[in-house]
């Protein structure tokens, strides 16, 4: 069955990387059909509805020349689709999703600031934040980045799905995988007393090791079962805040991507304000986000 994925395309500066990365994506995923959207705004100040729809129709067929054109200059490997409304952006956007079921929609944080460091656009953000299909954002690629792929994981189910696409594009990239699990610890031990009332004492250092150990043994055994062929390392964290954890090791790695899963299955939690929200903003790497619609 072929792969639907959504490319919304603004022609930015940033578009012509977007449309090369959702091809290769495509190709990742296999049998891929590249989906290409351009909105223009709500057309204002019609009166009479005959000239409207002359008009619409007309800035309709030449926006689709235009995708067409830009998208044939480049050249791309998998199959392309070409889809025009007139509307507010975001809204078309997860409206296009909700019709096609897409298995990803590649987006670019075209916005950037005087730091040359990207951000989420209005429109990225809304996608982001409001679809319930697995999302990549792009935010350019630097050549000193490390061919290393981040995967957070809290050993559930719903990390499985984001895994084996890591391992599939590593096989095919060459890419290692850095699966990273932060346990939020503390350094105190709370027990409850004889009269009911609580006390704790302190961690000392081989109680703390003894944790580490005993999640390194989850993580080995979770990763056993899931036969993932490519080369892989993990680390065990310790903090609070998850996702600064994993901000810090992308820093560290340089690591050129991060895969992880959203938790929530809700339309109006679909991991706003979570951690996964927060890399979404903060992270300058490209970062997938996977959703199950459910």
């Amino acid at each position: 069955m072929s792969k639907n994925i959504i490319v919304p395309i603004d022609y930015t500066l940033i578009s012509e990387d977007v449309a090369y990365v959702a091809d290769v994506w495509a190709s990742h995923l296999g049998d891929g059909i590249l989906h290409f959207l351009h909105v223009n705004p709500p057309l204002r100040h019609f009166v009479n509805p005959e000239l409207y729809e002359s008009a619409k129709q007309d800035v309709s067929q030449k926006a689709l020349n235009k995708l067409t054109g830009f998208v044939e200059t480049l050249g791309l490997n998998n199959p392309v689709e070409f889809h025009h409304v007139i509307g507010e952006p975001s809204y078309e956007i997860v409206q296009l999703a909700n019709q096609l079921h897409p298995d990803l929609i590649v987006m670019g944080a075209h916005a950037h600031t005087e730091e040359d460091r990207f951000f989420l656009g209005s429109n990225t953000d809304f996608v982001v934040h409001h679809c319930q299909y697995p999302t990549l954002v792009y935010k350019g690629h630097e050549e000193s980045y490390a061919r290393v792929i981040i995967i957070p994981t809290d050993f559930q189910a719903n990390n499985i799905p984001v895994i084996q696409l890591a391992d599939k594009r590593a096989q095919q990239t060459g890419e290692e995988l850095c699966f990273v699990h932060v346990e939020r610890s503390s350094k105190f031990h709370f027990l409850q007393l004889e009269d009911g009332s609580w006390d704790y004492d302190r961690l000392d250092e081989s109680q703390l090791q003894q944790e580490h150990t005993e999640i390194e043994t989850r993580m080995k055994e979770f990763l056993n079962t899931l036969n993932i062929k490519s080369k892989y390392q993990f680390r065990i964290l310790f903090g609070n805040k998850v996702y600064l954890k994993i901000l810090d090791l992308q820093q560290e790695l340089h690591a050129g991507m991060i895969m992880m899963a959203s938790h929530s299955s809700t339309f109006k939690k679909l991991f706003h304000g979570s951690n996964a929200g927060y890399l979404m903003h903060h992270v300058q790497c490209p970062m997938y986000v996977h959703k199950t619609n459910s």
